[in-house]
């Protein structure tokens, strides 16, 4: 009984900390975009993360304010007020 509720915990504190790391992640890729950085090379990077750190979670709350981030740049979105709201959603989750 004991093993498993450490097990979960570990698991849970690894969890945690990669939720973290990919809002910090997020947070620099809004840093890239603004310097004019291609959107391939930065939405790699977070999608990489997620796929190699999904066993710890499905990231649903950045998914979702990934995909209308980058919904908005492809549908031709005034690329300045986009990258506003993205930061600003990144901003409140961490």
């Amino acid at each position: 009984m004991v093993l498993k509720q450490f097990t979960y915990k570990v698991r849970d504190t690894q969890r945690q900390i990669h939720y973290r790391e990919l809002w910090k992640m997020m947070l620099h890729s809004h840093d890239m975009l603004s310097k004019d950085k291609d959107l391939r090379t930065v939405c790699g990077q977070i999608k990489g993360y997620m796929t190699k750190y999904g066993s710890f979670g499905k990231f649903t709350s950045h998914r979702r304010i990934f995909n209308q981030m980058i919904g908005g740049l492809n549908g031709c979105g005034k690329k300045d007020i986009v990258l506003k709201k993205y930061k600003i959603a990144i901003l409140n989750r961490i």
